[in-house]
């Protein structure tokens, strides 16, 4: 069931993260040597789930915070 409420809604929130920590969950969900463009600094790229990190707070569920 969708929430109209929750349409369009901009959380007020900030998230910003590093290239070391977009590595770190590229390499936690599978990617490896033979993806360079996801585990290597120069041409990195996000693996889609990435997105949904800030959203981890904002549920019921504690961030994660090493």
């Amino acid at each position: 069931m969708l929430n109209e409420s929750a349409v369009g809604l901009s959380l007020k929130q900030k998230f910003t993260y590093s290239w070391r920590d977009l590595i770190l969950y590229n390499l936690s969900v599978g990617a490896g040597q033979d993806e360079l463009d996801y585990v290597y600094e120069k041409g990195l790229k996000a693996i889609p789930t990435f997105g949904v990190i800030p959203c981890a707070g904002t549920f019921g569920m504690d961030p994660y915070d090493p």
